[in-house]
């Protein structure tokens, strides 16, 4: 199978790109001398049979999130019109769209709503849509990354929200999106994550019993202190991404129904909490 892989150089995309590659497919991962979000895809990607779906300029903006949003949404717009094209002349089958387990119309985050508006747009036949829950590794990524140094804090100070983290390992995402492309059928929309929701007590701690430390102390605060520390960081510090944007991203989950997913792409997930780094 020939995979086209977009993003293809970032946390995921770089272990689904070797993912592939080591379970014999052609991958194309275009590099940002090669396309950019916004351009159809080079030529050389015409053959393709799955697109992989992983691009996105929200999830690390600080500023203009609008703007980026706006670009998410035109960019993988082009590319399923581009899409559509090929598979008309047979040259394409399958385009697989990385959402979020945050999308949702009611999302108080730039990203979960960007995710929901661009799920919209995939509704033909072999287009498919995976919200993967709180994505890590042992090397750590994304929001993990911030829980990772969270837990290694005495005190942790701990917003009360129901469970809702259903973490996912990287290499176990990455097996997924390979058994969805070859599915003679695949369903519309995959939820992908640990069946059984992690408070965020419940990760923090995880994180630090798999890294063989002692577990913090988690001091339970409102969630609207959390949202504040995060915005007085983005206002002082200036990051390169918002620490606010990602901290309602987590607020803001919501349990998803992952056991008819896992089955039916018979997938058994790495136990986050007897993963030791």
């Amino acid at each position: 199978m020939r995979f086209v892989v977009t993003g293809g150089r970032g946390f995921i995309g770089q272990c689904v790109v070797k993912h592939l590659s080591d379970s014999g497919a052609d991958v194309i991962a275009p590099t940002s001398n090669e396309w950019r979000l916004g351009q159809p895809l080079p030529k050389e990607c015409d053959h393709a049979d799955i697109i992989i779906h992983l691009a996105c300029s929200i999830l690390n903006a600080s500023k203009n999130r609008d703007a980026m949003a706006d670009l998410d949404h035109c960019g993988t717009s082009l590319l399923l019109q581009q899409h559509r094209a090929l598979k008309k002349e047979g040259k394409r089958g399958r385009f697989i769209f990385i959402s979020s387990q945050s999308a949702g119309p009611a999302a108080i985050n730039d990203y979960g709503r960007s995710k929901w508006a661009i799920e919209a747009l995939l509704n033909e036949e072999g287009e498919v849509i995976v919200r993967p829950g709180l994505v890590y590794s042992v090397n750590g990524g994304s929001v993990y990354g911030i829980l990772e140094k969270l837990s290694r804090l005495p005190v942790v100070p701990t917003p009360s929200v129901p469970p809702n983290i259903q973490p996912i390992e990287v290499g176990d995402l990455a097996e997924a999106l390979y058994r969805i492309a070859q599915l003679p059928t695949p369903k519309r929309l995959y939820l992908l994550g640990q069946i059984d929701p992690l408070t965020f007590k419940q990760m923090v701690c995880a994180i630090a019993i798999r890294s063989e430390r002692r577990k913090p102390l988690c001091l339970p605060i409102p969630a609207s202190f959390v949202r504040l520390a995060g915005k007085s960081v983005d206002i002082l510090l200036q990051p390169s991404s918002s620490l606010l944007e990602r901290v309602d991203g987590l607020l803001a989950l919501r349990a998803m129904d992952t056991r008819d997913s896992l089955d039916g792409l018979q997938l058994v997930l790495k136990e986050f909490t007897r993963i030791v780094k």
